[in-house]
């Protein structure tokens, strides 16, 4: 739980966090939208706002990363429904609470219950749709003479053995790769010791990995060689069993490969 917990404050800890935020904050502030503008005073909404920003930001980060953790791999169309539901059913409420406060009595408030519930699952398939793009458009090449992505720490020492990749990380993690992965602005970097977020393109790292064993199975997630246990299939995709207990989905242009590989045999 404190590695979760930790990592949860990474991505909090990120610089796009905070300017968004801190625009979202204004734009409702200066709006008032469902209806705050006629229930609540200036005053209220400047207080109101930034607490449902902020609250939504906590939580919906905080459920996006379960949702990676327990179902991940199992596709945007199972992940995306699953984290509006749960965002729905959690952050309503709190949000529903908090209007009730800041209106101070029932004839005041904006919405019901299930007019927010309603809004919240709308409101986060639409962000996770954008993420999905964006993830995406990341996962791609980079292209020629594009400027190199600054990483999140100076570069160490390039060790004497292994991948460049692993001169980024620290020296407790220097181990055999297992998966890299797209996570939100960073890769995050699995190896048999553990597991950490790089800030660069995922292009970037995949150079840095150089003549590792492994493939490229998804444009967001490339697998060791050795850390293939065992692949099943779920509505009509293949997911790779991980070593580390994850799940890593095939996507389509990368199957035949995959195949190839003999990793999907016995599924």
């Amino acid at each position: 739980m404190l590695p979760f917990l930790l990592e949860w404050r990474k991505s909090l800890a990120a610089p796009a966090i905070g300017v968004g935020w801190t625009v979202l904050s204004v734009v409702t502030v200066v709006a008032g939208p469902f209806g705050t503008h006629d229930q609540m005073s200036l005053g209220e909404r400047a207080i109101y706002w930034p607490l449902v920003v902020g609250l939504s930001i906590l939580m919906g980060t905080l459920v996006r990363m379960a949702a990676r953790r327990w179902i991940g791999g199992r596709g945007f169309f199972t992940e995306a429904p699953a984290i509006a539901l749960a965002l729905a059913l959690l952050l309503s409420p709190l949000i529903h609470t908090l209007t009730r406060w800041i209106a101070d009595s029932d004839a005041g408030m904006p919405l019901s219950w299930h007019e927010l519930a309603f809004y919240v699952f709308v409101a986060s398939l639409a962000i996770s749709a954008l993420r999905e793009a964006l993830a995406g458009a990341r996962a791609e090449a980079v292209p020629a003479g594009a400027a190199p992505m600054p990483a999140a720490a100076p570069e160490p020492d390039i060790p004497q053995a292994g991948p460049r990749l692993l001169a980024r990380l620290e020296p407790a993690l220097h181990a055999p790769l297992v998966r890299l992965s797209v996570n939100d602005h960073y890769v995050e970097v699995v190896t048999e010791a553990g597991a950490t977020n790089l800030l660069m393109r995922f292009a970037d790292a995949l150079a840095e990995i150089e003549a590792a064993p492994g493939l490229r199975v998804h444009r967001s997630h490339w697998v060791a060689d050795g850390a293939v246990l065992g692949a099943r299939r779920t509505g009509g995709r293949v997911i790779l069993l991980l070593s580390d207990g994850a799940e890593v989905p095939v996507s389509r242009p990368h199957l035949a490969a995959v195949e190839a590989r003999g990793w999907t045999t016995g599924e």
